[in-house]
C-alpha cells in the first residue's frame, strides 16, 4: 500500500473548533499506510474517546468508528526510506500547549500579520507538524519546501494535496474534481 495523507473530522467540539478556526472541512491529517497487511494511521492525535494522546499507530478501522474521511490522498514520491523516523516518534507528546497558539498564529493571519507559533514546544507534536516530518526539507515533496511546520494546518496541507503534482487523490469528499 503507498502512503497516503488521510484527512479526517469528527463531531467532537474540538474538532469543530478546528474547522471553524481555519474554514476548512477538515481538522485532523495522518499518514495512511499498512503494516502485516493491516492498514493504520500514523498521526499524533488527541483521542476524546480513549484519552490517549500524541503520536501513535491506530488502526484504520478503528480510528474511522468516531471520524470521518474528508480526504485522502497518495504521496507520488517515494517516501519509504523516511517512514522508520517516523515511527521512531511514536509515543511523543501531543503538543496541546502548541495547539493553542495555532489559535493566536490563525488570529494573527486574520489580521494581516505573520508571527510564530508562541507556544509550540520542540518536544510535542499536533497532527500537521507530525505528517511534516515524513519530509521536512521538502526534498521529496517540493510543495512542502516553504512551509513552516509551526504555521501548517490540516487545512493547508489538504489544499496543497487538491493542487500539487506530489499527490494524487484517492478520495476527496468535499474537493474538486
Amino acid at each position: 500500500m503507498p502512503t497516503t495523507l488521510v484527512f479526517t473530522t469528527s463531531s467532537h467540539w474540538l474538532s469543530k473548533t478546528v474547522r471553524w478556526l481555519t474554514d476548512s472541512e477538515t481538522s485532523h491529517v495522518c499518514l495512511g499506510t499498512e503494516i502485516f497487511g493491516e492498514p493504520v494511521l500514523l498521526h499524533s492525535a488527541i483521542d476524546g474517546e480513549s484519552g490517549r494522546t500524541g503520536v501513535q499507530i491506530t488502526p484504520r478501522s478503528k480510528w474511522l468508528e468516531d471520524n470521518i474521511i474528508v480526504a485522502e490522498y497518495e504521496v507520488i514520491p517515494d517516501v519509504t526510506p523516511n517512514m522508520g523516523p517516523m515511527i521512531r516518534l511514536l509515543c511523543e507528546k501531543y503538543d496541546k500547549l502548541g495547539l493553542v497558539g495555532y489559535v493566536i498564529v490563525i488570529m494573527a493571519k486574520w489580521l494581516g500579520k505573520k508571527i510564530m507559533n508562541p507556544l509550540a514546544s520542540a518536544k510535542a507534536l499536533v497532527c500537521a507538524r507530525y505528517v511534516l516530518k515524513l519530509d521536512p526539507n521538502g526534498e521529496l515533496i517540493p510543495e512542502w519546501k516553504r512551509l513552516d511546520a509551526e504555521k501548517t494546518t490540516p487545512h493547508d496541507l489538504l489544499v496543497l494535496c487538491r493542487v500539487g503534482p506530489s499527490f494524487q487523490r484517492v478520495t476527496d469528499v468535499a474537493g474538486v474534481e
